[in-house]
């Protein structure tokens, strides 16, 4: 018995993988290629048997090629195959004939070819399994496939061979008394051989037995009943969706669907944009019913079926059934119930059309799609690889199109008298504020004429225009509200704005500002006049900004001048301290330093002459220069405020330079006074180095010697300027000296403690 027909079937490796339809063609046409082009290892010894040996087993083709020839002549090709390696265990052997399958052409994922017979076996091992027969379609429902007993025999006979050394014996065995097995009275190639012996195994490996043969075989057969269930299941689904569809949609033109009669029942004539998409969606759908109706009766001729295997066929009547429903998850995902709900545009109806043929024919279609199945689970298509949009998704835009036709008619005349309700209570209100000087003569002509235009769709049966214009008059009304509210804000701008300008400020920015706001004015006023209201909305917008930087700008001009009138007393009190500390603390240090050597002092003398006119010419000219630019008369705000920084700048200088005067004072009185005792201090600590690193100069580096070395240098200097009452120089070179005279003595402290 064979392993598995059609392994790809995946019974007998537990494997479940199923590809697209597209990938099933293109498997079947490579499989067709395939067998014309084979790989050169195959050494093919004739035309209908394609060998590959791997291992040193020695094989007669020539006489299985002889034992074969019976098969050829039925159109049956066979392959044989034979390796010494062991595979160790069944799944792994079945995988290991995939590839092998696979690598010579026989078998494209799950598609095998269906007029193969492939005997394939391992001299590496002896289990029931390391002998396999695998066939394509062609050979099922033969005895080959449904005499177990027979096969689990042939099977066992060469095995046996195998393990005596003969494959030849085997494979003739196999290829002959498979023949004979499927013809019953045609004389094998080796009856009575010797190779036949042992037919008690069967007893002794009855597990093994069903294991590789019994097993497979049930589940083949479960699998062809579940593939022959999904069948019936398609054929019966496709044809109702068909049979409802055909109510629905057929007919040579849009206008002949009934669905599309519906459509224009319900007003869909009155909306151009509506019926144009609408027309296109049924027109495509009647296309796509037409291709669905000749593709079922095509799958249903006798030919067809023959020439397709099962699985074929079942993976075809899918695609099918998708090309319907489609393969949108929304759509597959909706129930039986809703299925049905789908394809009864009864359910959609709201009222019956006055004397409707349409309606009734309807209501017919209705009860005859009550419990019809229309739902099956795709068994071998994978729906979201599968680019299908199916006419019942198209159905559904059509039936939302007509939902929204029904949704209008009792909308449209509510939010209409909403609008008009809305209209008369914005008219009362802008009769009250009257914004920017218009009238509700100026503010609601657009308005009123769309509220007329869309009464007269509602005459005429056009509820979806006449709702989107009872939504756009909604809209536009909020336009006139953001109108009054926009005017009543800025008249309370203009409320402070005025209070600043009654104190006598005049805002450079001021004419700019309200010309702004003249246009924006005029520009709302022609949009309202114009009807265009969202043109409106953004005057709007735009008249609101200028409105708040008129306030901003006029605030901020005021808040100016009294800052820089603030400045101007801030720097005047600045002065008078500064001068006096130029005058009880600068003039005195300046004396005492004069009596120092001049190096203490020069980098720092002042010119107290100069800074002390500097500092009376601020309080005598510039600040009231400054005042008088920052005057009300004036209102040179802004260059004020810039004089103020730059005054301000100057007399921090001035202060800055008298404050170092007296610190230099005490920098170089310190200094005199410290260096008696700084330097002997120092000079001990460059000793007390010095000795240390005579003590152990051999462990002590050329580093510490230079770092001493310019102790010294330094602490001359320092004694040097001493002498010559150079303070601050003194007492910069002898921090110096110190400083390197430490680190000396660290450093070679360190070194002699390492070594």
């Amino acid at each position: 018995m064979n392993r598995l027909k059609l392994r790809h079937t995946g019974l007998d490796r537990r494997r479940r993988v199923w590809r697209q339809a597209m990938l099933a063609a293109l498997g079947l046409l490579w499989l067709t290629l395939a067998s014309a082009v084979r790989p050169a290892r195959a050494q093919a010894a004739c035309g209908h048997v394609d060998f590959l040996v791997e291992g040193g087993a020695a094989l007669d083709r020539a006489a299985i090629c002889e034992a074969a020839q019976p098969w050829a002549d039925d159109g049956i090709r066979l392959f044989v195959y034979l390796t010494d390696v062991d595979p160790g265990s069944e799944d792994a052997w079945f995988a290991q004939l995939d590839e092998v399958e696979s690598a010579m052409g026989y078998r494209a994922g799950e598609i095998f070819d269906r007029s193969l017979l492939a005997l394939e076996a391992t001299s590496g091992s002896s289990a029931s399994w390391a002998v396999t027969f695998t066939y394509g379609e062609a050979l099922y429902d033969t005895p080959l496939d449904q005499d177990e007993t027979a096969v689990t025999r042939l099977k066992n006979d060469m095995r046996q061979a195998l393990q005596s050394g003969d494959a030849t014996a085997a494979f003739v065995t196999g290829v002959s008394e498979g023949y004979s097995l499927n013809h019953p009275g045609a004389s094998p190639l080796l009856i009575g051989a010797g190779v036949v012996a042992g037919l008690g195994v069967l007893g002794a490996g009855g597990y093994a037995a069903y294991r590789s043969v019994l097993l497979p075989a049930q589940r083949r057969r479960q699998r062809r009943e579940e593939l022959q269930a999904q069948l019936a299941r398609l054929q019966e689904r496709v044809a109702n969706l068909l049979l409802a569809l055909e109510q629905l949609i057929a007919g040579q033109q849009p206008e002949e669907a009934t669905l599309f009669q519906v459509f224009e029942a319900y007003g869909g004539r009155h909306e151009p944009e509506m019926e144009t998409a609408v027309r296109a969606r049924i027109a495509a759908s009647q296309q796509a019913f037409d291709a669905a109706f000749a593709l079922r009766q095509q799958l249903l001729e006798e030919d067809f079926q023959q020439a397709q295997s099962l699985e074929e066929q079942v993976r075809a009547w899918e695609l099918l059934y998708l090309s319907l429903v489609g393969s949108d998850p929304r759509i597959r995902g909706l129930t039986e119930a809703e299925l049905r709900d789908l394809l009864d545009p009864v359910v959609v109806l709201q009222r019956e059309a006055q004397g409707s043929a349409v309606v009734a024919q309807l209501r017919d279609l209705s009860k005859q799609i009550q419990g019809m199945p229309l739902k099956v689970d795709m068994l071998l298509l994978e729906p979201d690889n599968v680019d299908q949009a199916g006419i019942l998704g198209t159905l559904e835009e059509v039936e939302t199109a007509i939902g929204d036709l029904m949704a209008a008619q009792a909308a449209a005349p509510e939010r209409l008298d909403a609008a008009r309700a809305a209209r008369l209570s914005a008219e009362e209100e802008a009769a009250s504020a009257t914004p920017f000087g218009m009238t509700p003569g100026t503010i609601f002509p657009g308005i009123d004429a769309r509220i007329q235009t869309a009464a007269d769709d509602i005459t005429a049966g056009a509820h979806v225009r006449a709702l989107r214009a009872a939504e756009t008059i909604l809209r536009d009304l909020e336009v006139v509200e953001d109108l009054i509210d926009a005017a009543a804000e800025h008249a309370a701008r203009q409320a402070e704005v005025d209070a600043v300008l009654a104190e006598g400020y005049r805002p450079a920015t001021l004419a700019a500002d309200r010309e702004e706001l003249a246009t924006d004015v005029a520009e709302i006023r022609a949009a309202l006049q114009a009807g265009d209201y969202l043109a409106a909305d953004d005057w709007i917008d735009e008249l609101d900004a200028d409105s708040q930087r008129l306030l901003a700008q006029t605030t901020t001009w005021r808040e100016t001048h009294l800052f820089n009138q603030e400045s101007i007393e801030r720097i005047r009190e600045r002065q008078a301290a500064v001068l006096a500390l130029l005058e009880q603390e600068a003039a005195p240090a300046w004396q005492a330093l004069q009596q120092y050597a001049a190096g203490n002092w020069e980098d720092v003398a002042p010119d107290l002459a100069a800074q002390r006119a500097a500092l009376q010419a601020l309080t005598a000219e510039t600040l009231p220069a400054i005042a008088q630019l920052n005057s009300l008369e004036t209102q040179q705000f802004p260059e004020a405020e810039r004089q103020l920084a730059a005054a301000g700048g100057r007399l921090l200088q001035t202060e800055r330079a008298l404050q170092a005067v007296g610190a230099r004072l005490a920098a170089v009185r310190t200094a005199e006074e410290t260096m008696p005792t700084a330097l002997p201090q120092t000079q001990a600590e460059l000793d007390r180095a010095t000795a240390l690193r005579d003590a152990e100069d051999a462990k002590i580096g050329p580093e510490v010697d230079a770092q001493l070395h310019q102790a010294a240098v330094q602490l001359a200097v320092a004694r040097e300027a001493a002498e010559k009452q150079q303070w601050l120089a003194a007492a910069t070179a002898q921090a110096e000296a110190r400083r390197l005279a430490l680190a000396a003595h660290t450093a070679a402290d360190a070194q002699v403690q390492r070594v």
